[in-house]
């Protein structure tokens, strides 16, 4: 959300927008009302948890196979003046993200759950049109100005945010699987070898040490 405010834009695109980031992300939206997120998501079902958490449908994508979800998101773009899209999933989504966004737009790539190398970035889009692809990564961030100080801050600042929701219950995941850390590794193997049906989503472990 700072990275998006230091670009001058009044919000950002994110993709894979039903995960526990997504939603933390979303939570700390209504929290500061400061910033739009679209989020994306490619199914239904991920699309409702973001609705029950008070998403305006207005600011969900879902994506379809005919790709007229690509039309809706750059409608949205156009729309808020959107100018910064955070992508998890790599491949060939940050192109698809690139050619939605203005002139002068960025696409920041913070993960890979496609497990493919980023692809299909029009040239002419980078050229002509002054867009770009960078990476983005946490602790780079949080260290970017060089002081543990300012990072301290920055962790305190959201830190105050969050935990007093976790204590009421409105952060956390309501559903868990337990498990236990010599188990954890095993379980989360089951979860992978059926990520065709559904994904991670709703699918929680709770490592417990009791």
């Amino acid at each position: 959300m700072d990275t998006c405010k230091a670009a001058g834009s009044p919000g950002f695109v994110h993709t894979a927008a039903a995960s526990q980031l997504g939603q933390m992300l979303v939570k700390m939206q209504m929290e500061t009302k400061d910033l739009k997120i679209i989020n994306v998501v490619c199914r239904d079902e991920q699309a409702k948890v973001l609705r029950d958490l008070g998403v305006e449908p207005e600011f969900i994508v879902v994506t379809d196979s005919d790709g007229i979800w690509k039309h809706r998101l750059k409608e949205l773009i156009e729309k808020h003046e959107i100018t910064v899209a955070f992508d998890a999933i790599a491949g060939e989504t940050p192109g698809n993200l690139l050619k939605l966004l203005p002139k002068n737009g960025i696409c920041y790539v913070y993960g890979g759950l496609s497990g493919q190398e980023v692809g299909g970035i029009p040239p002419i889009e980078m050229i002509y049109a002054a867009k770009k692809v960078e990476g983005w990564l946490l602790p780079r961030w949080l260290m970017g100005n060089g002081s543990k100080i300012t990072a301290a801050r920055m962790i305190h600042y959201a830190s105050g945010i969050v935990n007093p929701g976790l204590v009421a219950g409105g952060w956390a995941s309501s559903t868990f699987t337990d498990t236990t850390l010599d188990a954890a590794f095993s379980k989360f193997l089951e979860m992978f070898s059926n990520i065709g049906s559904g994904g991670f989503t709703g699918k929680k472990l709770r490592i417990r040490f009791d």
